[in-house]
């Protein structure tokens, strides 16, 4: 295990060619701490990083010969991949299981598609999608997750369903998302009966690294755009989020 990895796992890392930040960025016990803060040490840590990998790309910015800025970058990398091992990502949704709509029964019979827009302060996977169900929203369930400009990233079907509550379902492969992008993800109820609470989206709701922005639903055929908002309503559609570290590793 190399100097770097070591120092790391007493607290405070730094590459050797850079400038070292106050001792008070990350506290000694800060991986023992919730797996929100270990993401917002990571930020902080990411932010210097790309800081020194910008100053080594500039020859006017360091001295030292081309085998000394290698090196550098080679530290750089260390300090990343052991930040990342020894904050590990998270899963994140934007509601609970302990969630539970104002109205869980909308009364509705007509087939509809319900969404909710969001978007994330970092990249990373969107791994699956939740919903919240009645015991009258009946029939065969499909999710999709679409990008902004509508195209279609994925879909899935939702099997073995409890009678009522949040469900839960898989895509294949993990969904890469890109940090600020806004996307949508929805689900098609084919017996209408959704749940909902109103007016829930009057601002941004935010579980960093997730941020819901609105509620939208369109009646049509499964997964069928456009999208309309009616009374700022939330009709309960989540993701399963995990952020990833490659966007901060170094070439």
């Amino acid at each position: 295990m190399s100097e770097y990895y070591s120092e790391i796992r007493h607290g405070l890392p730094a590459p050797k060619y850079a400038p070292r930040p106050k001792p008070t960025v990350i506290p000694t016990a800060a991986w023992n701490e919730a797996p929100l803060f270990c993401l917002q040490v990571n930020d902080q840590w990411v932010s210097h990083i790309l800081g020194v990998l910008t100053a080594l790309d500039q020859p006017d910015t360091w001295i030292g010969t081309e085998e000394e800025i290698f090196l550098a970058r080679q530290q750089v990398n260390e300090i990343m991949l052991a930040l990342m091992s020894q904050c590990p990502p998270t899963r994140y949704s934007l509601w609970d299981d302990s969630t539970v709509p104002d109205t869980v029964d909308s009364g509705d019979n007509d087939p509809v598609n319900l969404w909710t827009s969001f978007h994330t302060s970092v990249a990373g996977n969107i791994h699956g999608i939740r919903f919240y169900k009645s015991a009258a929203n009946t029939g065969e369930h499909t999710g999709y997750l679409y990008q902004v400009d509508e195209t279609l990233l994925g879909s899935l079907t939702f099997a073995d369903e409890s009678a009522d509550g949040w469900q839960t379902a898989y895509f294949a492969e993990p969904i890469a998302i890109n940090a600020c992008d806004v996307y949508y993800v929805g689900y098609y109820a084919p017996n209408g009966r959704y749940s909902y609470s109103r007016p829930f989206f009057t601002a941004e709701f935010p579980v960093p690294p997730l941020y819901a922005d609105n509620g939208l639903y369109s009646y049509g055929t499964p997964g069928y755009f456009p999208f309309d908002s009616y009374e700022a309503s939330n009709y309960f559609v989540d993701v399963i989020f995990e952020p990833t570290g490659a966007d901060y590793l170094a070439e």
